[in-house]
């Protein structure tokens, strides 16, 4: 028997009512349907929707053919779910409103480019105020972000294996070990990044 998204939505609804808390509902729908069980952002977005007071569970914004898909209410929608959580993927969105991948690819390009292009902008501008020189990034290098060949790879091996209660216990993880990195593992890092800046340049 094939379970569709509206089913899914009603067993999460169901158990939103029975005051269960996200986490137990992702595992009785993995115990019930494994792999075939919505992902855990899904479910965390739907128990949100269904907070803020939302009660339709079918598919709010289809309009049956893929270019009807970018209308206003759908652009809105988009942009409240990036919003509202940043690392959300173009599945989830599509899992969430809906609508087909090219639709959120357009909105996300072409309808939400300015609102992506004004965090950048306040960001530069920020820095600005702050008389923080501005230097241009090498592209594809890297070896030349400190994010990329120190930070990341350090939280993620301490990280590895561990298993979290919800996504805020995660990143409050991640946000701990990050603020336990010393001023000495920094200025070793800052080290290496001129010495790699170094050879980058010959």
């Amino acid at each position: 028997m094939e379970i569709s998204r509206e089913n899914f939505r009603t067993m999460i609804f169901y158990d939103y009512k029975c005051n269960l808390t996200p986490k137990q509902c992702i595992d009785q729908l993995h115990l019930a349907f494994g792999d075939e069980a919505p992902s855990n952002r899904t479910v965390y977005n739907w128990f949100a929707e269904f907070q803020r007071g939302r009660i339709f569970l079918c598919d709010e914004f289809r309009e049956g053919h893929p270019s009807t898909s970018v209308v206003a209410t759908n652009v809105d929608a988009v942009r409240e779910i990036i919003e509202r959580d940043r690392h959300m993927t173009y599945r989830e969105i599509q899992a969430s409103l809906d609508i087909d991948m090219k639709a959120i690819h357009t909105i996300l390009h072409d309808h939400l480019s300015v609102w992506k292009l004004y965090s950048t902008r306040q960001t530069i501008d920020f820095l600005s105020s702050k008389n923080v020189e501005l230097m241009s990034h090498c592209p594809y290098s890297p070896d030349l972000s400190p994010n990329n060949f120190f930070l990341f790879p350090n939280i993620k091996k301490k990280m590895h294996g561990e298993r979290f209660e919800s996504p805020e216990a995660a990143v409050g993880t991640f946000r701990t070990l990050i603020s336990e990195v010393t001023a000495s593992e920094w200025e070793k890092m800052l080290r290496k990044l001129i010495a790699y800046a170094k050879i980058y340049r010959s």
